[in-house]
């Protein structure tokens, strides 16, 4: 589910509740999926409130399989150095299209900056090839460049994060804690009983609606 898309005039609108071509809505076959591993009477039944998250029950040898941004990789080791763990390719769906979440910073320039030349300037040096290979290589993430993703690094990890970069699924967010809140809020009225999942994915896409608007 692409969350936001454009119309015709190139003004964004909220797709979070559309439905695809063969009926279905995306987006509630995603929320079943995730809600599943919180329901006490399912048979995928893995996680309630009184556990740990995620990251600390990994980084605690609680858990054996950790989703995880590429840039959380060297803290993990620095958090427990003695925990034996190795880096796999992100799971995919049997037949969609391969998309791995990515998360995109993007510089702008203000309207009145006192010296927009010199910032157009600066952000060609920082979004450059020789900018952006020293970076890499500083920080062992693949770069944004996609002239700089052809050749495949000697590394196995950062082999991995090159291939999920090209398969990188972003949607333009308005507010990242804004939408973050919503999502929270979108899972917890499923996994608490209050709302359906259809009647969940409605409620969210109305946030979001609010939220762009605003935005706006």
């Amino acid at each position: 589910n692409p969350i936001i898309k454009y119309d015709a005039s190139g003004a964004p609108y909220i797709a979070l509740a559309e439905r695809a071509d063969d009926g279905t809505t995306p987006a509630e076959s995603a929320l079943l999926f995730y809600t599943a591993f919180a329901d006490p009477t399912g048979t995928a039944y893995a996680w309630n409130r009184s556990q740990p998250n995620s990251r600390d029950a990994f980084v605690g040898g609680l858990l054996g399989v950790y989703l995880a941004p590429a840039s959380e990789l060297t803290s993990i080791r620095a958090a427990n150095p003695n925990l034996n763990f190795d880096v796999a390719a992100y799971p995919q769906s049997r037949d969609g299209e391969p998309a791995v979440p990515a998360t995109l910073y993007a510089l702008a320039i203000p309207r009145g900056a006192a010296n927009p030349t010199g910032a157009l300037s600066v952000a060609g040096v920082l979004s450059g090839s020789d900018a952006q290979k020293a970076l890499a290589e500083a920080t062992g993430l693949p770069s944004v460049r996609r002239d700089m993703l052809t050749v495949s690094p000697d590394n196995p990890y950062e082999s991995i994060f090159r291939d999920a970069a090209l398969n990188a699924f972003i949607f333009p967010d308005p507010d990242p804690a804004a939408t973050d809140a919503i999502f929270k809020r979108m899972v917890e009225n499923v996994s608490s009983g209050k709302l359906r999942i259809s009647e969940a994915v409605r409620s969210a896409q109305g946030e979001l609606e609010t939220l762009i608007g605003r935005v706006q």
